[in-house]
């Protein structure tokens, strides 16, 4: 059996690929590209559903995934696309995570 919370990074890693390569996939007309989008988005499907499997309960497994996406796709526009993000933007994506965190720590 794999560690759910392993499944659940696995599944956020990969949502975070599919992220990534939706830019240079130009709107899913390059095929290359646009295959590895759908392999990520698939591939995260999965780890999703296997963690559930194993005993994570639904919210924080998805709320893991989309809030680990949400701050890596706005750090990863940040870095490598040269994106600027306001203060506010940057306020939201803090409150997420510590959010994440603290459900994540008082997960019983």
């Amino acid at each position: 059996m794999i560690n759910p919370y392993l499944l659940i990074f696995v599944g956020a890693l990969s949502n975070l690929i599919a992220v990534y390569l939706m830019k240079p996939s130009q709107g899913m007309s390059r095929p290359w590209p646009a295959f590895g989008v759908v392999v990520s988005s698939l591939l995260t499907q999965w780890c999703i559903s296997q963690s559930l499997q194993n005993g994570v309960k639904v919210a924080l497994s998805v709320t893991a995934v989309v809030v680990t996406v949400m701050a890596g796709s706005a750090l990863m526009g940040h870095l490598l696309f040269s994106e600027r993000l306001a203060a506010l933007q940057w306020c939201g994506l803090t409150m997420a995570i510590v959010g994440v965190t603290i459900a994540t720590l008082t997960n019983g």
